[in-house]
């Protein structure tokens, strides 16, 4: 066997290995809308800003828990883009559809491929209802950190506009 081929060998047998050698990844909760108490109404997000570390890319998902069960009747939650390693800030959001009560939130961080890293426990105590929201402004944060996220599509009457785009 060549000299190349075993060095190929050798890298490929040490990759795991200098993986594990990373550093997990540091997240900080830096707000929330609408807040992480309260009722929502039915669809509505509860969304989770934070600021994060990480030495390898990273996606983040939230699950809501109840007396420490999953929650997943009904829910819906970010799609979440790998997001690049180094420092940056992030949002994660779930909604639920239907009557549902949280007393945790779990920001699960993933690496690019979806394996978990680490996880994020936070007390809440929020509850949707089965009856429509009201309307809600969200703050600038939301919006700046969904822009990325955009998926625009053209409709017949219109070109590809911000007023055209659903956010994920």
């Amino acid at each position: 066997m060549s000299f190349v081929a075993r060095f190929i060998l050798i890298l490929a047998a040490l990759a795991p290995a200098c993986l594990a050698w990373a550093a997990a990844p540091v997240v900080s909760v830096t707000g929330s809308y609408p807040g992480l108490s309260g009722q929502l109404g039915r669809d509505a997000a509860l969304y989770v800003r934070f600021s994060y570390r990480s030495d390898t890319p990273i996606r983040v998902q939230a699950q809501g828990y109840f007396r420490g069960e999953e929650v997943r009747k009904d829910v819906r939650w970010n799609p979440s883009p790998a997001y690049p390693a180094g420092e940056g800030e992030a949002k994660v959001w779930i909604a639920y559809n239907g009557a549902t009560r949280l007393d945790e939130l779990r920001i699960e961080v993933s690496d690019g491929d979806w394996r978990p890293l680490t996880i994020a426990k936070l007390p809440v105590s929020v509850a949707w209802s089965s009856a429509p929201g009201g309307e809600r402004r969200e703050p600038e944060w939301v919006d700046r950190l969904n822009a990325p996220h955009r998926i625009c599509a053209p409709t017949p009457a219109r070109t590809a506009s911000a007023s055209a785009c659903s956010t994920c």
